[in-house]
């Protein structure tokens, strides 16, 4: 008897595609959560949601094949019939699983997969009976499977937050709230705040006037994960394991975790997902820790053969795809943030949020595009023509970068106005700075995490007090991020009694006068750079800052030496010119010492 799946409604076609496709993803989460991250211990790049998002998303990359099999089979029965089909899916699942590997080459998949579904397509095909009747039995239990493992992992991360918050000690009455706001990739020299000529920050601007504004704040690394690690801990990277391929480990607090020690409700907000997230160990302290979103875009990025497609410059070309899927903007972010406030009242909270509006690719929403000139043709991806992108498109690019600061900026000022009209801010520590910079050409540069000049490493810094306290104050010492955690805990009132280490750069606007800063270190470890041109490619890199000079080792010994306040864009290197040895032999001399320097050192 023929045995074709056309049918009047194609149900055994949607069947044995829905059959397969929460087979091929159950197995791929298997594979993910427990072979390659409890087994082998790696990272997953993707949320635990993941467990029941895989099956959920294999089901749309399933049915949509065989919805066009539904149709033509209609026309042509033997389009529908059993060998294809069981050929088909078999394919597709052994593409799925061959793809979560991420060992073998794309068509080494394709071949492999086609083989399968030939095999399982001669197979099958004569027992199309037996095993629809077997997928019909069984198909209820995968979904329950997938529900199961949708209510595991929602009720596990809430039990967790409600047992960290039942845990938390009372607070002092009064504290303030504490908002930390870290703008990913924002540059000083692009932000109007800090004095840049286009209008691209009034909202930053207008909080600047209503706190303290540090003109020469800098960044301890030029890159995010390293800069997060220190802005939570106090340390500066290379007292870290925070790197390239290494998280950030446990040996010390961090700052959500003293102020949870303190009665704080803790919460932290990234949209940044290739560096912070929980995997990277950032989350540590936070009751709350939000990262990939629960929504139809991270479950279709959840599955390996999701991220082929969408990955995959043609079909990104085809279905008009510039942004990454999954990035969420500075108003989800801020909505976010708002509804875990209200939720409750009772206790202080201290909240992290990591925008990613600024970072590339460039896409700054329809109100802001044209802002500053002429786009792009298209949303480069910097790594790839760091040497041959003509400067008529760097300018444009440029154009396209603070069109998007200039969003993030508009988004910031609507938080900060909720939260005002919450009543909040006048009992609020607000912190805004960026975690690195950006290059535009600079020394023959782009992107960031290559190199330790002044673009990456200069970043804004607006701290703002309950009550207006030293409101339009100007510090123009050089500072580090890497103070911000002693900055915090001093400011609600712990004194030393904290285990952060750092200074607090509250003595810089409590004194009569601004004082001098302390020399700020910054590095940056080799990684996989090895491009010529790039200056990461000659080893690791250390830099000194301090109220005058920008002191850069590089990994094969050459030194450069700029006065930065006057030479700002760091065209003039002293490291040769007359006068300027004894400089040079300081930063020498000085470099040791702050490397081997304790950690307790200058504790408030």
């Amino acid at each position: 008897m023929r045995h074709d799946f056309a049918g009047p409604r194609g149900e055994r076609l949607f069947l044995t595609a829905a059959w397969f496709a929460l087979a091929a993803g159950l197995g791929e989460a298997v594979y993910l959560l427990g072979v390659e991250k409890v087994l082998l211990g790696k990272r997953i790049s993707s949320s635990l949601h993941a467990a029941w998002m895989i099956p959920v998303a294999d089901l749309v990359f399933f049915l949509a094949p065989a919805a066009v099999l539904a149709v033509l089979g209609r026309f042509q029965p033997r389009l529908a019939a059993p060998g294809l089909v069981f050929g088909l899916f078999s394919a597709l699942t052994a593409a799925s699983w061959l793809l979560a590997t991420e060992r073998l080459h794309k068509a080494a998949v394709v071949l492999l997969a086609a083989g399968v579904g030939v095999e399982a397509a001669r197979r099958l095909a004569p027992r199309a009976a037996r095993v629809q009747a077997f997928m019909r039995r069984t198909a209820p239990w995968l979904a329950a499977m997938v529900v199961l493992a949708a209510l595991t992992v929602t009720g596990w991360q809430t039990l967790r937050e409600l047992r960290a918050l039942a845990a938390l000690p009372p607070a002092r009455p009064g504290s303030p709230n504490v908002l930390l706001l870290v703008m990913d990739t924002v540059r000083a020299a692009s932000v109007s705040a800090h004095g840049y000529g286009r209008p691209t920050t009034p909202n930053l601007e207008r909080l600047a006037r209503q706190g303290i504004r540090f003109r020469w704040a800098m960044a301890p690394a030029p890159w995010t994960l390293p800069t997060h690690a220190s802005i939570f801990t106090g340390r500066l990277p290379h007292q870290l394991s925070g790197d390239w391929e290494v998280p950030l480990d446990g040996a010390h607090p961090t700052l959500a975790e003293a102020l949870a020690a303190l009665g704080y409700r803790t919460a932290g907000f990234s949209a940044n997902l290739t560096f912070v997230t929980w995997e990277w160990g950032l989350a540590r302290g936070f009751s709350r820790f939000e990262d990939y979103d629960v929504s139809l875009a991270q479950a279709l990025l959840s599955p390996a053969l999701g991220r082929s497609l969408t990955e995959n410059r043609l079909v990104r070309h085809v279905l008009g795809i510039r942004d990454r899927l999954n990035r969420r903007r500075a108003h989800a972010m801020n909505q976010s943030l708002l509804r875990w406030v209200d939720r409750d009242r009772s206790r202080p909270f201290f909240a992290f949020v990591n925008y990613f509006d600024a970072h590339e690719p460039y896409l700054p929403p329809g109100p802001f595009a044209g802002r500053f000139g002429p786009l792009p043709a298209r949303p480069w991806i910097l790594q790839d023509d760091d040497v041959t992108m003509p400067p008529a498109e760097k300018r444009r690019m440029r154009n396209a970068y603070e069109a998007a600061i200039a969003s993030l900026d508009h988004e910031i000022g609507n938080l900060m106005d909720a939260l005002r009209r919450r009543g909040l801010l006048d009992n609020t520590v607000t912190v805004v700075t960026a975690d690195h910079g950006e290059q535009f050409g600079e020394h023959g540069l782009l992107d960031h995490g290559n190199s330790l000049y002044l673009p990456l490493l200069h970043v804004p810094l607006i701290v703002t007090l309950p009550g207006g306290e030293a409101a339009g104050r100007v510090v123009e010492a050089t500072v580090s991020l890497r103070d911000l955690p002693a900055t915090v805990m001093d400011l609600v009132g712990t004194g030393a009694g904290h285990p952060l280490p750092g200074r607090s750069l509250a003595s810089h606007w409590r004194g009569a006068t601004d004082g001098p800063g302390a020399p700020v270190l910054a590095s940056l470890t080799r990684g996989f750079e090895r491009r010529p041109w790039i200056p990461l490619s000659r080893g690791d890199m250390l830099s000194v800052v301090d109220d005058r000079y920008h002191y850069i080792r590089n990994g094969d010994g050459r030194e450069e030496l700029y006065e930065y306040r006057t030479d700002p864009a760091e065209e003039r290197d002293l490291a040769g010119a007359p006068g300027h040895a004894e400089a040079l032999a300081r930063f020498r001399s000085g470099l040791g010492a702050l490397l081997g320097a304790g950690v307790a050192a200058g504790r408030p």
